[in-house]
């Protein structure tokens, strides 16, 4: 994924961005690597390469813990990370069905 050193880096400024969610820096930066590499939000895939020690299925419940705090966003999180200006929004829609099930998904992205 990243260098140790480039990896204590981003602990560092993450540590210094999130105030009461610093207990989950460690975490919050191993995740956030672990999606940028794998390039899915698949969380059981992620749990797969998120480099713990621990087991898949105990890497699944971390991360379904994680993304349950309320207190949680990771967007506030990767907006600590992005410039100040010059940001371009993009929105998309998309509505399908699963089954007899009506899906609705919004999306905004910063590019």
């Amino acid at each position: 994924m990243t260098e140790p050193t480039n990896l204590k880096k981003i602990q560092r400024l993450m540590r210094e961005s999130i105030g009461e969610l610093a207990p989950y820096c460690q975490f919050i930066t191993l995740f956030l690597l672990a999606l940028l590499a794998e390039r899915t939000v698949s969380l059981s895939w992620i749990a797969t390469v998120l480099p713990t020690g621990a087991t898949q299925e105990s890497n699944r419940k971390r991360i379904q813990r994680f993304l349950d705090d309320t207190r949680v966003t990771l967007a506030k999180i990767i907006v600590r990370f992005l410039p100040a200006s010059g940001w371009i929004l993009v929105m998309d829609r998309t509505n399908w069905f699963w089954g007899k099930t009506p899906c609705n998904l919004l999306s905004l992205a910063v590019v």
